[in-house]
């Protein structure tokens, strides 16, 4: 489980909320915060998302393995990608890197 990374000023722009975890389980990946619980339980595709924004800063990295993960188009990828980046901002499980300080 990765807790944090370095906020991240170009790519997805975007970073992990403070005290966020997440655990990947067979079929999904659960999201949570010590004081509030669970959050989030991610099925595919959206778990896919997640767990490559984990792992790669850069919307260039991300767009082909997601596409080839969920078999989609680059277009069909990109847009899937930025959907789980508006969702998770709206509930406050990332945030814009700039707003990490």
């Amino acid at each position: 489980m990765r807790k944090d990374r370095k906020p991240n000023r170009k790519g997805t722009a975007v970073d992990f909320a403070p005290h966020i975890g997440w655990i990947v389980e067979e079929e999904s990946v659960r999201v949570f915060q010590a004081k509030k619980g669970e959050l989030l339980k991610l099925r595919y595709p959206e778990a896919a998302v997640w767990d490559l924004i984990s792992r790669y800063s850069q919307e260039a990295d991300i767009i082909p393995k997601l596409a080839a993960i969920c078999e989609l188009n680059a277009a069909s990828a990109r847009t899937l990608l930025r959907s789980c980046l508006r969702s998770w901002l709206q509930a406050e499980v990332l945030l814009k890197a700039a707003d990490r300080g």
